[in-house]
């Protein structure tokens, strides 16, 4: 299994972010991922809102093989994150160039 890199959120911090919206699917899905067989990633899209908070923009559904701190998935439950994503330094070459943190919890669903 590869190395994990986890930001240290007070390094992050300092660094510009940039605020994104993501719907998470309710149920986790098999993905191919190099080092990890068996591995079932979280289906995810991009949401974007107008300044008055109406949705303008739904995104493809896509494998996400990364992490969102702070986030647990439950099964069964869809979710709409705010989500502050941030550049991160000295990422190994397989891994994502940005650290995703949960800024808050939008929407979420019970979709069993």
């Amino acid at each position: 299994m590869g190395a994990r890199w986890h930001a240290d959120r007070r390094q992050l911090l300092w660094r510009p972010g940039e605020k994104i919206f993501l719907e998470v699917a309710p149920e986790r899905v098999a993905c191919q991922h190099p080092q990890m067989p068996l591995y079932r990633c979280l289906q995810v899209r991009a949401l974007e809102y107008d300044a008055q908070g109406l949705k303008t923009r739904v995104g493809a559904w896509e494998n996400w093989y990364g992490e969102i701190q702070g986030y647990a998935h439950q099964p069964g439950v869809r979710n709409v994150l705010r989500v502050m994503r941030y550049p991160k330094a000295g990422a190994p070459a397989d891994a994502s160039a940005y650290a995703y943190i949960l800024d808050m919890t939008v929407e979420s669903e019970i979709v069993r």
